[in-house]
């Protein structure tokens, strides 16, 4: 880990590294390293979704109330992870 970066952990109680600069690692491929450790197959696809929860959440979090959005990213993370790792007809 480098040294700008600090873990702590997520809603679902899984370790989270949160970095201060990119540090040569794109936060995709962080997403897609997790999806990959929870067991889904489709690891891209749920690593874009899981960039766009955060993305939303950065911009909706100058429009609304922090604490809320930090607490709806939070049940929506392990939400679409479990989809992935739980596909509709599969």
């Amino acid at each position: 880990m480098s040294p700008s970066a600090r873990e702590r952990a997520g809603p679902s109680g899984v370790m989270v590294v949160i970095s201060d600069s990119a540090a040569g690692v794109a936060i995709a491929d962080v997403f897609a390293g997790l999806a990959v450790e929870a067991g889904v197959a489709e690891s891209g696809t749920v690593a874009g979704q899981l960039m766009m929860l955060r993305d939303g959440a950065m911009v909706n979090e100058y429009l609304s109330d922090p604490e809320s959005i930090a607490e709806a990213l939070g049940a929506a993370y392990p939400a679409v992870v479990g989809a992935g790792r739980h596909p509709q007809g599969a």
